[in-house]
């Protein structure tokens, strides 16, 4: 079983989205895979046959997929098929998640397994009038009207937002029992996130009662990600506004309950790619 990573897709570290326009022409096929990561594919043109947790359907214009990490899928019988696939990791909306979860239809979008269901995929066909709109934002996205990789990278998040919220109404989707749940432990972790990791963990199991093991297995599969790098990366990506506003690391270090300021230098890179000095600088050319 194929996994694609990542890396293999180059996600930024910090950004983690991307598009792609892809085309197979008549015939060609891929093998069944898996993510680390939400993929999202828009058909444009032609056609290709979908095939997951044996199932298959055939994707035409308009139809929409959305495969969450670890949901297996392959395409085969390709009639010169054109799509849009958009990669991402839900983890990285940060604070719009709590918002977002709160919507019926994008909570259905990338909540569905638990440990004792399979995972199913989801699938849509959308009108040809929300195709065309759909169409535009992404084109939005990829041109990005504004300078500055800081307001491009605010830019994208706002219209991919947008973009998810089309998606949301563009059809009765399932409404899953994990929304909820997955609500309550992402709220636990924001109001808590100065505390650290050992302490948030045991807040969530004593709020939820649910085991270490059935938490991780719960919240990777819904975010993308382990909880303890989620919460790592919700500490570092929530001390960036103390960091460029003050320029002192230690004090927003200290903000996000890091008191080893190498400690934190030293995740603030493993998740940006930059030290924080180099990061503030860069922030404040770009602004």
């Amino acid at each position: 079983m194929n996994m694609y990573r990542t890396r293999d897709v180059q996600l930024n570290r910090i950004f983690p989205l991307k598009i792609e326009r892809k085309h197979m022409r008549s015939g060609q096929r891929t093998l069944p895979h898996t993510h680390e990561f939400t993929e999202i594919g828009i058909t444009l043109s032609g056609s290709v046959e979908h095939r997951y947790v044996g199932k298959q359907e055939r994707l035409s214009a308009g139809s929409v997929y959305i495969f969450t990490p670890g949901e297996q899928h392959a395409l085969a019988h390709a009639r010169d098929w054109s799509a849009y696939h958009i990669y991402f990791i839900p983890a990285f909306l940060g604070d719009r998640m709590r918002d977002l979860l709160a919507i019926p239809g994008f909570t259905a979008l990338f909540i569905r397994a638990t440990p004792d269901t399979l995972p199913d995929g989801f699938s849509s066909k959308l009108s040809r009038p929300m195709l065309r709109r759909i169409t535009a934002f992404i084109g939005d996205m990829e041109r990005t009207p504004v300078q500055g990789p800081a307001a491009a990278d605010a830019y994208r998040l706002n219209t991919f937002v947008n973009l998810l919220l089309l998606l949301c109404g563009s059809a009765q989707i399932r409404n899953p029992a994990g929304g909820k749940r997955f609500r309550e432990i992402v709220s636990c972790i924001e109001e808590r996130i100065t505390s650290g990791t050992k302490t948030i963990l045991s807040e969530i199991m004593n709020r939820t009662g649910y085991t270490r093991n059935y938490l991780s297995h719960l919240f990777s599969k819904t975010a993308g990600e382990p909880i303890s790098m989620y919460i790592l990366r919700r500490k570092i990506l929530r001390s960036i506004p103390a960091l460029i506003r003050r320029g002192n690391v230690t004090d927003a270090a200290h903000e996000m309950g890091f008191f080893d300021t190498a400690h934190y230098s030293r995740y603030f890179k493993k998740i940006t790619g930059e030290s924080p000095r180099d990061y503030c600088r860069k922030m404040a050319a770009s602004l």
